[in-house]
């Protein structure tokens, strides 16, 4: 019996928590356009002036290029580690009787 009602009126409840859902997101969208136009009002004020030219051994301590071999080989060791530990749980796995 109790199935029965809750398929008579499953679809009204869907309707009503869909127009509960429609409503919230109408508020977000109104809430975030005004935010939007708010922040566009502060874009008025005057530019910032530009910053300084970076000094050249600035430049060249950005390149990372000694990191790199080691980023990478520590990617694949890890990879290697991870693939090595589920190979062996799926072997443990699949030997029990």
């Amino acid at each position: 019996m109790f199935l029965t009602i809750l398929k008579l009126a499953w679809p009204h409840i869907m309707r009503m928590a869909a127009s509960q859902a429609a409503d919230w997101l109408e508020r977000w969208r109104a809430r975030s356009a005004e935010e939007s136009s708010e922040q566009e009002v502060a874009a008025d004020c005057p530019p910032c002036p530009p910053c300084p030219p970076c000094p050249p051994e600035v430049l060249a301590s950005d390149s990372a290029s000694g990191n790199t071999i080691w980023f990478a080989l520590s990617g694949v060791m890890l990879g290697s580690a991870f693939s090595l530990m589920l190979y062996l749980i799926l072997q443990d796995n699949n030997s029990r009787p």
